[in-house]
């Protein structure tokens, strides 16, 4: 993976939990949802490909609909946490997203989250 990749999601899990908020929260849905009250739940892990390096066509159409859904909100939940916890300016935050969506595009590597 990238280093600009890997930073910023590094300083998004961060921040994320320095204001007490879960980064990650797909392990812990099942658990959430049994505390909630819920029954009979049950969990299933899967891998997201991010881009559309998979060569099976459907996981290709769901890497391409995850790095379009991302590359969409990138500066929206990255400048909240970025400016508001980290303290960086917008202009800032900008130019580093533009960079980051840069590496996105031509990444290389087989990305992919569960």
């Amino acid at each position: 993976m990238d280093p600009l990749i890997s930073e910023w999601v590094e300083l998004l899990v961060g921040a994320s939990q320095s204001v007490q908020r879960e980064a990650s929260p797909g392990p812990k849905l099942e658990g959430w949802l049994n505390d909630g009250g819920f029954q009979a739940v049950s969990c299933r892990r899967i891998v997201v490909p991010f881009g559309t390096w998979p060569e099976d066509p459907a996981l290709r159409d769901i890497g391409s609909i995850h790095m379009g859904q991302t590359l969409f909100g990138l500066e929206g939940f990255s400048l909240r946490l970025m400016c508001d916890v980290l303290g960086w300016t917008v202009d800032e935050v900008k130019a580093y997203l533009e960079r980051l969506t840069k590496v996105f595009l031509t990444q290389r590597s087989h990305l992919y989250m569960y």
